[in-house]
């Protein structure tokens, strides 16, 4: 909004008499003649020479010789109204022009909150699980894979949920082990991943908070677990009970792999040790998987695992 300035009405009046009177080549029967002052004017007629605000342009006219057209003065009030409305201007004061900024400025910010609430569930408050992509490769637990194997290219599958649900397990003569989108496998030498289980590998490498400070840390162990798990598969050993005890030992080195720190590493190790280890089935455990067991990788260190 802007302050209303109107101009003086007594003025308009002046001016209205003064469009009541038109130059002598406009009028073929004026009966009197305006030079001067006023001589030959009626004494209820103000025809002026001079210079007055035209009301209906909001302009100028400037100085002529009029005659006065007494027909023209019929309706003068009405034209008075008319003219008052036609000459009204809009002048913004300093602090209107400052209310005015500060409007769209807040009309902004309620544009982005309503964004922000019609925006849709996972767009505005999104959750990583299950996970909403499609079948891909991921090439940086491949690389993790490719040092912890010693195999070069080493492939890492993470599944879509619709996908891990249609899975057949290659094997039809085992027992299936796995529950929900939790897991994964080796398959023609490419690790395959369930997808909470590549989702919490990426959050590992990609969430900069410590892992002592997740909600549930004994997660991220477990996932780590199982990609070292699948890459001594990947580097030719078959045995589950091997897998699973050298996969044990590998998770501290895996965790780096990932971008987390030895102190990390060593936390989530351990935590797999004393949460998941003692859970492993029978084909999965073995008596020399301890330290200083035949299947301990470093059997001169006093780190376990």
């Amino acid at each position: 909004m802007g302050s209303l300035r109107w101009f003086d009405r007594e003025q308009h009046v002046h001016d209205l008499v003064l469009a009541s009177c038109e130059p002598p080549e406009r009028l073929s029967h004026a009966p009197f003649l305006v030079s001067g002052h006023g001589a030959n004017m009626p004494p209820d007629a103000l025809c002026l020479q001079g210079t007055f605000p035209n009301t209906g342009q909001c302009g100028h006219l400037g100085p002529t010789t009029y005659l006065w057209n007494p027909d023209r003065l019929v309706g003068i009030e009405r034209r008075l109204a008319r003219a008052d409305y036609r000459c009204m201007r809009l002048v913004p004061s300093r602090r209107t022009r400052r209310l005015t900024v500060a409007g769209a400025l807040w009309t902004f910010v309620l544009l982005l909150a309503l964004i922000a609430l019609v925006a849709k569930p996972h767009e505005a408050r999104s959750s990583p699980f299950p996970p909403r992509w499609g079948t891909h490769m991921d090439r940086a637990l491949g690389r993790a894979v490719a040092v912890l194997s010693e195999k070069r290219d080493s492939v890492v599958w993470c599944w879509s949920v619709s996908d891990w649900k249609l899975r057949r397990d290659p094997w039809p003569e085992r027992v299936r082990v796995w529950k929900g989108s939790w897991g994964g496998y080796v398959y023609r030498g490419a690790v395959q991943l369930a997808p909470n289980e590549c989702q919490t590998l990426k959050l590992l490498r990609t969430v900069k908070a410590p892992v002592w400070r997740w909600k549930h840390p004994e997660t991220l162990a477990w996932s780590a677990y199982a990609l070292a798990h699948e890459s001594v598969h990947v580097a030719g050993h078959q045995s589950e009970r091997k897998a699973t005890c050298w996969g044990l030992q590998r998770v501290a080195e895996t965790a780096q792999l990932l971008a987390r720190t030895s102190k990390e590493g060593r936390y989530l190790a351990e935590l797999v040790w004393k949460t998941w280890y003692p859970k492993a089935g029978p084909s999965y455990k073995s008596r020399e998987c301890h330290d200083g067991g035949r299947l301990d990788l470093h059997p001169k260190s006093q780190i376990w695992p």
